[in-house]
């Protein structure tokens, strides 16, 4: 009887630490890391309030397709049980970002269209309560990027890890291994495609050239540094 008791005792420590950590786990700080984390469809990103309702259609009398809580220890999603690397982009709680990739906005720009899961590829519609809450592409390169710095995706093409000195494939490389010791960027000046930077390495040297931070395609190669050192 004794072992009997000293099992149950055992099994709702186990579940109750279990239980503890569960939220933890869901809530891990996530970033993109490779190109095809980031849909090249999307048009930019939503920054994500701590409760987002996410609707069938851009009108808030259409189906409540779920409903997403998080903070910094767990997140919510409700009626699919969602991890934040299958929600969000990227998933900063500590520093409270929560970014969703926007696939398209409505006609009167009030409510954008967001990827909700990655996993299957469902989208559905946020209502703006805040119009900075939403950031094309550019916008997010341009404002967050001198910011933060941005740092390069994994899985660039070998091809564009190159330094030109003007923003034309067919102008002069500054150094052909220029990013493999680039630690981070301080965007300058963009034109287009094309971005004007410096790119510090891990002995915080500078070099200063031309990069193309997306393709015609829309693949991004580069993104914002949100997660900590």
């Amino acid at each position: 009887m004794n072992n009997f008791f000293k099992s149950l005792i055992l099994i709702f420590t186990v579940t109750a630490v279990f239980l503890c950590i569960q939220p933890q786990m869901f809530a891990a700080e996530y970033m993109p890391l490779r190109m095809n984390s980031i849909n090249n469809h999307s048009i930019g990103v939503y920054f994500a309030s701590q409760e987002i309702k996410i609707y069938m259609a851009p009108d808030e009398k259409s189906e409540l397709k779920e409903i997403i809580k998080w903070d910094k220890l767990n997140i919510e999603a409700i009626p699919q049980e969602l991890s934040s690397a299958e929600i969000f982009l990227a998933f900063v709680p500590d520093k409270k970002y929560a970014i969703l990739s926007v696939m398209s906005e409505n006609d009167n720009e009030d409510w954008v269209e967001v990827l909700y899961n990655k996993k299957t590829g469902e989208k559905g519609w946020i209502k703006l309560q805040n119009q900075d809450s939403f950031k094309t592409w550019l916008e997010l390169i341009q404002s967050y990027g001198k910011e933060n710095r941005l740092y390069f995706l994994a899985d660039i093409p070998e091809k564009y890890k190159k330094l030109y000195t003007n923003p034309d494939e067919t102008s002069q490389t500054i150094q052909d291994d220029a990013f493999i010791s680039v630690q981070e960027i301080e965007p300058t000046y963009i034109s287009g495609n094309w971005m004007l930077v410096r790119a510090i390495d891990y002995n915080k040297t500078a070099q200063i050239g031309w990069i193309q931070w997306r393709d015609s395609d829309g693949n991004i190669f580069v993104f914002p540094k949100f997660g900590s050192d």
